[in-house]
């Protein structure tokens, strides 16, 4: 992920130019970038935080609540996904990646930039690691932070995606603080809507 936020110096907006195209698996051009996206799933996220590609698959065929988006730029072509999730009154971001290659060229920051444009002004959460497990997890909080995020909960225990691990301790981190009981509901609905049952 991108690791720089933008020149606050600089009088000019930003703009991002990262485009976020909803994955349709009857689109062929989708399909094609399925396999790259594939990999870049499988590679950054751990077994542990990502559910199967078949469960993935079939969700992206729905076309409900879930969101695959293909993240594309003009010139250099596709770069990442991003999933979301839609409830009522909230989004919930469930991965994100950008291709290792393209990385810190600040396509990270052009795509949450873009999220925030999509969602309007609903609330988005999602997972991080906390900055205890390791450097990186420390540094992808304060790269959080720094384009507009912040911790809201510290003692979430996320659901496992595979019936023979246990829960994964995480923080969920927002676009905005939040009443005590709203984040509450936030995290019951991602146990009852997001996660597996065993």
């Amino acid at each position: 992920m991108a690791s720089n936020s933008p020149d606050s110096s600089s009088s000019t907006p930003f703009v991002s130019l990262v485009r976020m195209t909803r994955c349709d698996l009857c689109n062929e051009m989708h399909q094609s970038h399925l396999p790259t996206l594939r990999q870049l799933y499988e590679e950054a996220f751990p077994h542990s935080e990502r559910r199967p590609w078949s469960d993935l698959e079939q969700l992206i065929g729905e076309q409900g609540a879930y969101h695959f988006f293909i993240l594309e730029h003009p010139e250099l072509g596709v770069v990442g996904f991003v999933t979301l999730w839609h409830f009522d009154d909230f989004y919930y971001g469930e991965h994100f990646a950008i291709l290792p290659q393209l990385r810190n060229h600040r396509l990270g920051e052009q795509t949450l930039h873009t999220i925030k444009e999509y969602i309007g002004h609903e609330p988005i959460y999602f997972e991080v690691e906390p900055e205890t497990l390791s450097e990186i997890a420390g540094r992808r909080i304060n790269y959080y932070e720094r384009n507009g995020f912040q911790v809201v909960k510290r003692d979430y225990l996320q659901p496992p995606y595979h019936r023979e691990e246990q829960g994964v301790p995480l923080y969920i981190m927002s676009s905005e603080m939040g009443e005590r009981d709203f984040i509450e509901r936030v995290c019951q609905t991602l146990v009852d809507r997001v996660y597996p049952h065993f």
